[in-house]
């Protein structure tokens, strides 16, 4: 069994990460309800997004007896995962989110607050990369 007590080294990047999703959850439901879809379509999507989760709990559980941490399939396969889930991620924030926000109409009209923005992202970066560290 695993060991599940909290600790200072695996703390942190768990809230981070729960945080992090949370928001991209959130960012994603926002922009939904501005697209306007229509009702059946907005059914469809609140039942996937209210089943993913299940099943993926359940799909974790039945591969759980036959999973092998350090297989070279398993390593493969977890590296894919993660490098697409990062992916995804990394596209949202660069294209859904911080390029609307850098092509607004008060961010071109004021080159301090670019530069301003444009740090503040760099810094954000920098900081999340740190946090890898404990990922």
């Amino acid at each position: 069994m695993l060991d599940q007590r909290p600790n200072r080294r695996t703390l942190l990047p768990s809230n981070v990460r729960r945080d992090g999703t949370r928001r991209l959850h959130s960012t994603v439901t926002i922009a939904c309800m501005q697209a306007e879809f229509k009702l059946i379509k907005k059914a469809m999507m609140a039942f996937f997004f209210s089943v993913t989760t299940p099943l993926g709990i359940v799909l974790g559980i039945a591969v759980s007896n036959s999973y092998k941490v350090n297989s070279p399939r398993s390593l493969i396969t977890e590296g894919l995962l993660n490098a697409s889930s990062a992916g995804l991620l990394i596209y949202m924030a660069l294209v859904d989110l911080l390029a609307a926000d850098f092509m607004g109409a008060k961010m071109q009209g004021s080159m301090k607050l670019l530069l301003k923005s444009f740090m503040a992202a760099v810094l954000g970066a920098g900081g999340m990369s740190i946090m890898a560290i404990w990922a």
